[in-house]
């Protein structure tokens, strides 16, 4: 069976899937359009870096980058501390286990607004920096997550 987006030939993932290794996306056996819910891979996403230090401070990064204060009056800037707080608490409850991250990643971008690639590029760039073996190898799965999207919206 090949995907219907980009025409690549899918593969029969771990979990019973057909994955397609171009642009990403999942489909069920016997089924000709792809899962939507399904935009980031799942072994992509569960990844963390491996030293609290650097989770804290990725975290961090991704509350300041989605709820900014920067220009922002007092009022609105005391909003945004409060929403950069819940996305800690969020994150935290996700990466302890007790939330799942396609749920928390779907919630957010859909209340804030954001396109898919942008929302994945801000976490790849959240990860710059951190010097663990874990947020090295989610930056570069990120990274090749956002070439095969982007290749699959604009092919050459």
């Amino acid at each position: 069976m090949s995907c219907s987006t980009c025409g690549s030939q899918l593969k029969r993932d771990d979990t019973g899937l057909l994955h397609c290794p171009v642009c990403g996306f999942n489909y069920k056996p016997n089924q000709s359009t792809p899962l939507l819910p399904n935009y980031v891979p799942k072994a992509v996403v569960i990844q963390v870096p491996d030293t609290d230090k650097e989770l804290e401070i990725f975290i961090s990064r991704v509350a300041e980058r989605l709820a900014p204060t920067e220009g922002l009056d007092a009022q609105a800037t005391a909003r945004a501390l409060r929403v950069q707080q819940q996305f800690r608490k969020e994150l935290n409850s996700v990466f302890s286990g007790r939330q799942n991250f396609d749920k928390w990643f779907n919630k957010t971008a859909v209340s804030l607004g954001i396109h898919t690639l942008t929302f994945i590029e801000i976490l790849r760039q959240c990860l710059e920096g951190l010097q663990s073996q874990e947020a090295k190898r989610l930056r570069k799965e990120y990274d090749e997550y956002l070439n095969r999207l982007q290749h699959a919206y604009s092919p050459r």
